[in-house]
């Protein structure tokens, strides 16, 4: 998103005060750069929130049916998908 340069200065055009290079950091997002369009961005979206009421209705199935702790680490997969898909749709990546 943001691109850094290193520019060295010509010797004969620096001042007395500058003894070393000069970092510039140029900020190529003014734009906003995507990688998506809105019908991705509205894809990921939909997808993050049916992943993370799977993993609401999945823990309340597991809580209701006594199952072991082990099986609360299947929780995982749904909400860190979930969360992966919400995180893309939001910053279009």
């Amino acid at each position: 998103m943001y691109e850094c340069r290193l520019l060295k200065i010509e010797p004969e055009r620096r001042s007395e005060n500058e003894q070393e290079y000069r970092w510039l950091s140029m900020n190529v997002a003014k734009a906003e750069l995507v990688n998506i369009g809105p019908k991705e961005t509205r894809k990921r979206l939909l997808m993050g929130v049916a992943m993370l009421a799977v993993g609401v209705v999945l823990a309340v199935v597991f809580a209701h049916a006594g199952v072991s702790r082990g099986w609360y680490t299947a929780l995982l997969l749904p909400f860190w998908m979930g969360t992966l898909a919400l995180s893309q749709a939001r910053k279009k990546t």
